[in-house]
């Protein structure tokens, strides 16, 4: 997934997940196809941009994607994905509230990740 379509879906975020494994329990319910599976309340109306909701792309993604592996990472530990996606979760609910361009930063967010990803790999 690129940078611009991650940000993209800052503004398609469904209603915060309370548990910490119940996002791996969708992502492994969508690898064994049940891709009809989202969240409660999550809205499955058309978007301006695209007929079909992000989780239901994601979804229909992840089902034809068997190689794919989920781990569940501690929070707060350090691991850089991890506190990426840390970060643009913050900025999104922050947005909620705000009016600001949140792009700038979360473009430097990801491009930090990505920086210390291949220097670790």
């Amino acid at each position: 997934m690129r940078t611009d379509e991650i940000l993209r879906t800052l503004d398609l975020l469904p209603a915060p997940l309370r548990e910490r494994t119940t996002a791996l329990r969708y992502l492994h319910r969508w690898q064994a196809g049940q891709t009809e599976e989202t969240p409660a309340g999550y809205d499955l109306l058309p978007r301006r941009w695209s007929p079909q909701p992000t989780l239901v792309r994601l979804a229909q993604l992840v089902a034809r994607r068997p190689d794919l592996s989920f781990t569940h990472v501690k929070a707060h530990t350090g691991h850089a994905l991890n506190e990426t996606a840390d970060a643009l979760s913050h900025m999104a609910r922050r947005r909620l509230g705000e009016v600001f361009d949140v792009r700038p930063r979360a473009y430097d967010l990801v491009d930090a990740f990505l920086r210390d990803w291949h220097t670790t790999c």
